[in-house]
């Protein structure tokens, strides 16, 4: 194993003159704060059931995959409903409407676009609803079908350099734990850990407390904090960056919204930066698609 001096990285990084810059989250407020998505970095994404976090795990993919192949462990919606999702996410168009065919021919029109564009993509990304198990490393063999470290390491051969899991609290750790907390300990001790040793970014989803939520209903002026996550201890100190979604309009929404091409105000909060401020960033919701857009970000 070769030796590496703070010396030799000094050297390394004075010697690269371009911007240290991760990959493009699609949003450019959150880009200058979180620096993008950089490697080595395992990165957690909060909010309640319903807020917004699978299509902002659909917004983070379309962006990376510009860049680099993706790959989505969807544990909650499977795969065949992600990809209808990033459809109709990369289209912007109304999913419910879509879904129930009640498209125009224009729309129609703009959803073929947006399928045209996704088989385009230079890079691509690929859906897991399978490798939902995280082994110790001495028992991750290949007879494991739904270990997710084997799943990990035969999409980096695919050139895989962003890991995005919907959502961490689904996940199986491959023995038992004394409760709830330990065994989620161990399953973003492990992410964390494979974030470092091959350099990649991971992307975790979390739900929050239930408790949490009823308190937002009751006054919704309140915005949740990374102490609010479920199993909140360990999943915040193996993060390097959380990312707390909030939409003020969340508890005002009526059932109609879901036919309406509606658009809220929604902040994206930078609840924990290993290496940098925290805060608020303004951003759009377009209720209709679930697509999370940058003030003065622009479509495909």
């Amino acid at each position: 194993m070769a030796i590496i001096t703070v010396k030799d990285q000094i050297e390394k990084i004075l010697s690269n003159d371009t911007p240290r810059m991760g990959i493009s989250t699609g949003i450019p407020d959150l880009d200058r704060v979180i620096l993008g998505l950089r490697p080595a970095n395992l990165i957690t994404i909060a909010g309640f059931s319903g807020i917004g976090k699978s299509g902002f795990m659909t917004d983070l993919g379309i962006a990376a995959a510009k860049e680099t192949n993706v790959a989505m462990f969807t544990f909650e919606m499977g795969t065949e409903q992600t990809a209808e999702r990033l459809l109709y996410n990369v289209a912007d168009l109304n999913y419910h409407r879509g879904v129930s065919g009640n498209l125009s021919k224009s729309e129609k029109k703009k959803l073929k676009e947006a399928s045209d564009y996704i088989n385009a993509m230079q890079y691509n990304i690929i859906l897991d609803d399978e490798s939902d198990m995280v082994y110790p490393s001495w028992t991750d063999k290949p007879e494991n079908t739904n270990s997710t470290g084997m799943a990990v390491q035969r999409y980096m051969d695919e050139g895989v350099s962003v890991f995005i899991i919907d959502y961490v609290q689904l996940m199986q750790y491959r023995f038992q734990s004394e409760s709830e907390t330990l065994r989620i300990k161990e399953i973003t001790g492990r992410l964390h850990k494979w974030a470092v040793q091959y350099d990649v970014t991971f992307i975790i989803l979390a739900q929050l407390k239930k408790e949490v939520e009823e308190k937002c209903k009751n006054d919704s002026s309140y915005i949740p904090t990374k102490s609010d996550i479920r199993d909140s201890g360990f999943i915040i100190n193996d993060s390097d960056i959380i990312l707390m979604l909030h939409r003020p309009d969340f508890y005002k929404k009526k059932d109609s919204i879901l036919f309406d091409d509606s658009v809220e105000p929604a902040q994206i909060y930078t609840a924990k930066m290993r290496n940098g401020p925290s805060g608020p960033i303004d951003c759009l919701f377009h209720s209709f698609s679930m697509k999370w857009v940058g003030l003065g970000s622009g479509g495909i």
